[in-house]
């Protein structure tokens, strides 16, 4: 299972202590890495950040979170994720992707990975242009 999570804009999400983090900026002398809890602008506005050092290894809690931890939303997303990458990169079915996908995932985060949010991305021009991409870009790397 993909090990990367990925927001909607492919920008890498940080999962710590149950709680999910986009990248927010870096320091000035760029050392270190500012992290901001991915329901910042929800309607809570959680505050939590953290701070990492190049390598994503966590330094220090900057912010306390005003939102739940939820470590089934995290393993949710991972799951979406591997579901997305493989649609966009393989030639195999949906239902066999989807099913492979949720075969080790613990029954609360398999909840969370509604049929529906799975089906969007094998949408027939999202598979054939994501298709096309890799095809074109990611054989060459």
């Amino acid at each position: 299972m993909a090990s990367k999570i990925e927001t909607k804009k492919q920008q890498v999400k940080l999962p710590h202590g149950g709680h999910l983090y986009t990248f927010d900026k870096m320091s000035l002398d760029g050392t270190t890495k500012f992290w901001r809890c991915e329901f910042k602008n929800s309607v809570n506005k959680c505050k939590g950040r953290i701070w990492t050092d190049l390598n994503n290894h966590f330094i220090r809690l900057a912010t306390p979170h005003t939102c739940p931890a939820n470590a089934s939303n995290v393993e949710a997303q991972r799951v979406k994720t591997t579901i997305k990458v493989r649609a966009s990169t393989t030639l195999e079915q949906p239902s066999v992707i989807r099913s492979e996908a949720l075969q080790n995932v613990p029954s609360p985060a398999a909840v969370l990975v509604t049929k529906k949010a799975a089906n969007s991305f094998f949408s027939q021009s999202f598979i054939v242009w994501a298709r096309i991409i890799w095809t074109l870009c990611g054989q060459n790397e």
